[in-house]
């Protein structure tokens, strides 16, 4: 049996796409929640882990796992009796298409990410981050649009922003499916 230890935060998407497949596969791990408020994720100890100071890290035995989606394949090669993956190779494609694009879309989430809890170094955040932190476009809107999901085809093309009701960013489209 393997020793498999998931750091982890509630909140957190990608946590929340691991913790997922775990309980779907009825895998058991010790949980280690990771305060993301109180930036635990730039701790010394953390780091040594997951140098990107991210969440979820998964440790199983010795080894080092990161990067969710990475993280839910080596879970479906290792745990294969309950399996989370299609059986049919073209549905394993569409699943596939979906990962990488919301792989390639996250990292836009990562001023958040980065931007909770202290800086790593300790000293106050600057203005200028403080400004890019809250520039970001919402990378979801308009990859949600109620044509697009019936489509099932990725928004792909460049994102406009808007400024919202208080003063926020907002990313649109011109076309008419945003």
């Amino acid at each position: 049996m393997k020793k498999i230890t998931l750091y982890h935060n509630g909140p957190s998407t990608c946590s929340q796409k691991v913790r997922i497949i775990l309980d779907l596969k009825k895998i058991e791990y010790k949980s280690k929640l990771i305060n993301l408020f109180t930036g635990e994720q730039h701790s010394p100890e953390y780091v040594k882990l997951n140098p990107n100071h991210l969440v979820p890290t998964l440790v199983v035995d010795n080894d080092v796992l990161l990067e969710s989606s990475l993280i839910n394949e080596y879970l479906e090669d290792m745990f294969p009796e309950i399996s989370a993956r299609p059986s049919d190779h073209v549905r394993v494609h569409q699943m596939r298409l979906w990962i990488k694009y919301v792989d390639i879309y996250h990292p836009q989430c990562g001023s958040i990410t980065y931007g909770i809890g202290p800086p790593s170094n300790g000293s106050p955040a600057s203005p200028a981050a403080d400004a890019a932190a809250h520039a970001a476009a919402d990378p979801v809107r308009p990859i949600i649009s109620p044509s697009r999901l019936r489509s099932r085809t990725p928004t792909t093309g460049p994102v406009k922003s808007e400024i919202g009701p208080r003063g926020e960013r907002r990313p649109h489209r011109a076309s008419a499916d945003v």
